[in-house]
């Protein structure tokens, strides 16, 4: 019950991010639609590098999921904390994409752990309703 509360939880925030930002940037700030996707690689690539560190960590057994979903959860709260306190008028600034890493680690870190989590938490029997299927 965890991952699915943990999942639906950071898929809102992540979709909102991905909307918001770019939405912010040519709305309030008259830049093109390629100057708002900039802004979103700081949260997207280091979401994906994130993602991947955590896999490579857990997957070998040396850090415990749960510490990794609570630690992407908590700096993903942070991150996305932070964002909100972007104000439209002065425009984006290195503190801004600095919000955006920040939540972005802690999407990726929660969003990573969340894909390995599956055969630790669901019963043998199970495992093959649960796991994607490869055609």
């Amino acid at each position: 019950m965890t991952t699915f509360s943990s999942s639906f939880v950071i898929g809102a925030p992540y979709n909102v991010v991905l909307v918001y930002v770019p939405q912010q940037a040519q709305l309030l700030l008259d830049k093109t639609p390629l100057d708002a996707g900039i802004y979103l690689i700081g949260y997207s690539a280091i979401a994906a590098f994130a993602a991947a560190v955590v896999n490579i960590a857990s997957s070998r057994g040396r850090i415990p999921f749960i510490y990794t979903l609570f630690v992407g959860c908590t700096v993903h709260t942070v991150g996305i904390g932070l964002l909100s306190t972007i104000a439209t008028s002065r425009g984006f600034h290195a503190a801004d994409i600095g919000y955006l890493v920040i939540a972005g680690t802690g999407m990726g870190l929660t969003m990573g752990i969340l894909v390995l989590s599956t055969p630790y938490i669901v019963e043998d029997r199970d495992l093959g309703m649960c796991s994607p299927k490869i055609s």
